[in-house]
């Protein structure tokens, strides 16, 4: 749920490595260790590790098989099991896990400033463990409580919307594989062919670009209902449906704002009757603000533990990530999602629909989350889960032959890859090119991706175990690369919410760069030349001898340079405001309006640094008439110089530097509009 504008790739990897709605991807890799928990069922085990807890994200529906008579009945072909692999499994008791982890977390929270964290075990439809660790108040030393502390899980909201649209699906009110602008009283543009459906909404297929504008507000009074919030802030749809996973907490907003059409009952007020309340989840809301009674139970969030405590982030796509809710009540979910939909004799699904539900479009994982980001670049919930994993699921990978083109493969596929969950048509455009990932060989063959790190900090090694699928070398994360139907390479990792699609050159970070760079050093060194070869200038005693229409042309080009430079600051000082919850609103629209209002003059101002340097070649077609040495020379875009003593190489840069200059607001400008900095959309 959480977004960065700042690195937004590094976040989504995190995100889905760690925090683990890994499945199988589209290409059907068979999962290890992560997935064995899920597979064997009899195990009936979940862990939950959270801010309120480790929760199921367990495996949607396919987006790639229609089920043509019964809406319930589980189609979907389920993947083979992999072989397991002998093991040395430790008993899983309630006093073994109790000391594995009061062995383990409080270490990492005085190690790593986190504040705490609760724990639920969770094996045979009982709880076997849960216990709270550290402060949900640091200031106050107050405890987590597994029983009645809050917590913030983001994104685990989205799996009480699918149980509720599952619900309806079961009442036969909803078709999972029906036009979703049939439920809806606003229509979603015809941009493919293909409907967009709950199907695909579901599982992150629907093909929606990343939006952030609005995602969080500043305050609950901002928040507004959720048909204009949908209306106005529709993303563009950049994939046809059902054949791209791309995350999207819009498409999950639609899909409560589905829920609470359907019913007749605000969203809201729908979970609480049919979820909430049958489960006994009396610590569990989506209101925002808390209501009174919740109020004082709520977790403080930290960055660090010794840093002060952030506000109560308010969720305008409350359906994708509002619930606030504590590590008891969500393993009452989470058994009732073990039981096909039942606990303690009360069921919010019957065990058709269930089936359905938990039927395998990927594999299984799971989510982790404490209340602290904590010091390190490596999340300390992913170390927990693995050795959790490591310790009552150990796995031995199995022996694989070398493959005979590994070399010609790495070669093939090093490149630079950017994420299908980004944005397009907008101005977080280049954000996400900022981001890309770039996949490399190394010396022994293997390939590396340097975005995907071990927890110390180095690239994982990753070595080709099949045609084009890869495995790390210490682990169980796979790559698999493919092309699609336009024969561009694209990759998937062991998550499935979104591949990596490889860029051409026009959209990779170093040709980028370069323009970036170049332009904006010679637009510096211009505005810095100005005044130094007028004190040059000075200092000999030398005047530059200009008509009042070649000074108002030199002075023009260079308020061109000064206004490119601030349009191009001022966006690097917007987004590291948007990286606050909440900024990303539209409160801020006018000020992003009056700063593209300097970028088009700027853009507009590259006709004049042109007709400079067109007219600084016609001007004089000999080196009688440029002097003052270079420095002199250098107070570009002038088109004359004084008579004085000439230099064959005063006049060439007289010429060469307004043509620097004029490529520099050309390649710069091109930046700005390639990446739709300039478009004065802001649905971004």
């Amino acid at each position: 749920m959480s977004w960065s504008f700042s690195n937004p790739t590094a976040r989504l990897l995190r995100n889905g490595s760690r925090h683990s709605e890994r499945t199988e991807n589209p290409m059907n890799l068979q999962h290890e260790k992560k997935t064995f928990l899920f597979e064997n069922l009899s195990q009936q085990l979940l862990v939950m590790l959270a801010v309120a807890a480790t929760l199921l994200c367990f495996p949607t529906l396919s987006w790639g098989q229609k089920p043509k008579v019964n809406p319930l009945t589980p189609n979907i072909p389920v993947a083979q099991k992999p072989e397991p692999a002998p093991s040395t499994a430790r008993p899983m008791t309630e006093s073994d896990i109790e000391a594995f982890l009061d062995g383990l977390v409080p270490l990492q929270l005085e190690r790593d400033d986190i504040a705490g964290v609760a724990i639920a075990v969770v094996k045979d439809g009982k709880v076997l463990f849960a216990k709270g660790y550290g402060y949900s108040d640091v200031k106050k030393k107050t405890p987590v409580s597994v029983e009645n502390t809050l917590f913030r899980p983001g994104s685990i909201s989205k799996l009480f919307t699918w149980t509720a649209v599952m619900q309806l699906v079961e009442q036969g009110k909803l078709d999972l594989d029906r036009d979703v602008n049939d439920y809806l009283d606003f229509k979603i543009p015809p941009t493919y062919p293909q409907p967009i459906t709950l199907r695909n909404i579901m599982t992150h297929t629907a093909g929606f670009g990343e939006t952030a504008k609005d995602l969080f507000v500043p305050d609950a009074k901002d928040l507004t209902p959720l048909r204009p919030y949908l209306v106005e802030h529709m993303p563009k749809r950049i994939f046809p449906p059902g054949t791209t996973p791309a995350y999207s907490n819009y498409a999950t907003t639609m899909a409560g704002y589905v829920v609470q059409r359907v019913s007749g009952k605000p969203f809201n007020d729908y979970i609480n009757e049919s979820i909430l309340k049958p489960l006994g989840m009396q610590h569990t809301t989506f209101a925002q603000p808390l209501p009174p009674e919740l109020k004082s139970l709520m977790s403080d969030g930290y960055q660090l533990a010794s840093s002060p405590a952030g506000s109560f982030e308010v969720v305008q796509a409350w359906p994708a990530g509002s619930v606030s809710t504590s590590a008891m009540d969500m393993t009452r979910f989470i058994i009732a999602h073990l039981q096909d939909g039942q606990f303690n004799g009360a069921r919010i699904l019957k065990p058709e629909t269930a089936e359905l539900m938990h039927a395998r479009q990927f594999a299984a994982h799971f989510f982790v989350s404490y209340n602290s980001a904590g010091k390190g670049e490596d999340s300390d919930r992913t170390a927990l889960w693995e050795k959790f994993l490591d310790r009552y699921f150990p796995y031995t990978p199995p022996a694989e032959s070398p493959v005979a083109s590994a070399a010609q493969d790495a070669r093939a596929v090093s490149a630079l890859y950017m994420p299908s969950r980004r944005s397009q048509g907008n101005i977080l455009e280049a954000v996400f090119m900022l981001g890309e990932v770039k996949v490399f060989t190394n010396a022994d063959g293997t390939i590396s991706a340097d975005a995907l790190k071990d927890f110390n900090g180095q690239a994982k090694k990753f070595q080709e175990i099949s045609s084009l699928v890869y495995r790390d070398v210490n682990g169980q994360d796979r790559m698999a690369f493919k092309r699609d139907a336009n024969g561009r390479l694209y990759f998937v990792m062991d998550f499935p919410f979104f591949t990596f699609q490889r860029v051409g050159w026009v959209q990779a970070k170093p040709f980028n760069y370069f323009v970036l760079g170049a332009s904006v050093a010679i637009l510096i060194l211009a505005l810095v030349l100005w005044p130094v070869a007028a004190l040059v200038r000075r200092h000999y005693g030398r005047k530059l001898n200009l008509s009042p229409r070649q000074r108002r042309l030199r002075i023009a080009v260079r308020l061109v340079c000064v206004a490119d430079l601030l349009f191009l600051g001022g966006l690097i000082g917007l987004l590291s405001l948007l990286d606050a919850p909440g900024a990303a609103n539209s409160h801020i629209d006018i000020w992003i309006h009056l700063l593209q209002i300097v970028g088009v003059i700027g853009a507009v101002g590259t006709v004049l640094a042109i007709y400079s340097a067109v007219h600084a070649w016609r001007a004089t077609s000999s080196p009688v008439r440029a002097t003052v040495a270079a420095a002199g020379a250098a107070d570009a875009g002038s088109t004359s110089a004084p008579a004085s003593q000439t230099t064959e190489s005063s006049w060439i840069w007289s010429k060469i530097f307004p043509t620097l200059i004029a490529v520099a607001c050309i390649g710069i400008t091109w930046f700005f509009v390639y990446w739709n900095l300039l478009n004065f959309n802001l649905n971004y």
